[in-house]
Formats: C-alpha cells, structure tokens, sequence
C-alpha cells in the first residue's frame, strides 16, 4: 500500500464518512509514514482527522480455535485500523451527550435528550480538534487535527457552580426543511468574547456523484462568518491556521469551517 500523497483510496474518500489518519503513540502528534495521505482526487480533505494509531494495546487475533477457554491475550498493533477506533469511541460518547441531554444545559436533563444525525456528529467532532501539523491547517496529512471532546462539550462544573467557560451551539436543518438554490439561512451567536476561540463548522451528508465525475459534490453549500465590524471570513479560507477575510467559496468539500484565535466581541 503506497502512504503518499493521494493515496487514502476507497471506501476512505466517501463524502460522507469520517476517514481517519493515524499518529504516533499516545500524546505524539508525528504521522506515521505507514498513515495514507490525501487529498482526495478532487482535491477534497481527506483524511478527516488523525488518532493514535501507533503501538497500541489492542486483543490479540488467532487463527486456530480451541474448544477449551483460555485466557485473553493482548498485542501491540500499529495502523489507522487502531486509529479508527479511538474516533468510533469519541463519537459514541458525542452522540450519549445529546442523548443523555446534556446539550444545551451542560447537565443532565431528560427533556433536552435528542437523536444527533450522522452529519451533527461529523460537525462536532471537526469542530473540536487540536489542530497539527502548523502553520498549514488543515493539511493532507492530518487534516483537522486530532479529536478533543472538551473542546466541544460543555458542562456544569460540581466545584463552585460555575461552567466551562466555552459554550457550544448547534443549528440543524433537515432535509424535509432544506435550502433551494440560492436560498441562504442566518444565525446570529451573541455575546461572543474577545480572543476567546470561535468555531463555526458546517458538515453536510451529500448524494452520490455521477459516475466518473471530476468533482464529487452536489450539493454547493457555503459557510461564512460575519464578524461584528461587518468583515466576512468564508470557510475553509486559512491563513497559517486562522480565517482570514478574502479567498473564494469552497466548492470541493462537504466540511467547511471559521476558525477565530482571538474575535472581535460581540
């Protein structure tokens, strides 16, 4: 298997899937040389994000088999078949989030529980990663970074009564309610603290292409942010990591994101 540039392959270049690189062990940020790289051949983001995915302790396979039980055994394993797991976990406890209720609240309350779409999830776990591999953000290596769900979710602390001071928001549109060309939805996020980091993350699931077509996507939708001195910051428009006013739309992929450093208040 060749691990060079545009070389993730399918079913891994599906839109609507998570496509997962793998990092180094544990904490380690490095992507292994085994771990496929992207883009996808219309130059979509792939893969999404990246997980340790290097020497990881994980049930040891055989191949013959005994009628007699017999004491599990580990092994140490290295691929993104070990990454992929560590997201699956993380969107396991994502989606118990919303269907505990702890969304918006950030405590548990059984009128707030709610089934997340597929494409909620996808947006959610973007939204929150630790970006690698700077200045260039998000890259063919890994992408939007590595998952982390505190980065997201906020809850009631039980020390001092206070919260996480990040708050999350979640606007979605189903199909039955959906846009027609041409048509655009606003939402207004209020109450926005200077240099506190703002997120907007926009994942849509997409049809199936025509066979054989160039581009992949569907269905064009575009995300922009307009910051309160009126300044629009379109998606996927990064300078070293960071949106910047200026660029074109995005009309490859079905994630697009605003990332703010340090917004202007309001």
């Amino acid at each position: 298997d060749d691990a060079g540039p545009t070389q993730t392959g399918t079913p891994s270049n599906a839109k609507n899937v998570l496509s997962i690189a793998a990092l180094g062990h544990a904490g380690a940020t490095n992507v292994p040389t085994y771990s496929n790289r992207g883009p996808a051949a219309d130059g979509r983001i792939k893969p999404d994000i990246g997980a340790p995915g290097t020497s990881v302790i994980s049930a040891a396979r055989t191949t013959t088999f005994s009628a007699v039980p017999t004491a599990p055994t580990t092994a140490n394993f290295s691929g993104t078949s070990m990454a992929a797991p560590t997201v699956s976990g993380n969107a396991a406890l994502l989606r118990q989030y919303f269907t505990d209720g702890f969304y918006p609240r950030g405590e548990r309350t059984a009128a707030d529980a709610t089934n997340p779409t597929g494409a909620m999830l996808k947006a959610m776990l973007i939204n929150s990663t630790n970006p690698l591999g700077a200045p260039a953000w998000p890259n063919a290596d890994s992408d939007w970074g590595r998952p982390w769900l505190d980065g997201n979710l906020c809850f009631k602390t039980t020390l001092g009564g206070g919260s996480d001071a990040r708050r999350t928001r979640v606007f979605e549109r189903i199909q039955a309610a959906g846009l027609k060309t041409g048509d655009v939805n606003e939402y207004t996020i209020a109450n926005v603290a200077a240099g506190q980091e703002l997120r907007a993350t926009l994942a849509w699931f997409d049809p199936e292409a025509a066979g054989g077509a160039a581009i992949a996507l569907v269905n064009n939708l575009d995300l922009e942010v307009v910051g309160p001195d009126s300044t629009i910051y379109k998606g996927n428009v990064f300078t070293a990591g960071v949106s910047t006013s200026g660029g074109s739309a995005d009309a490859r992929n079905t994630v697009e994101q605003v990332r703010l450093t340090a917004p202007a208040a309001g």
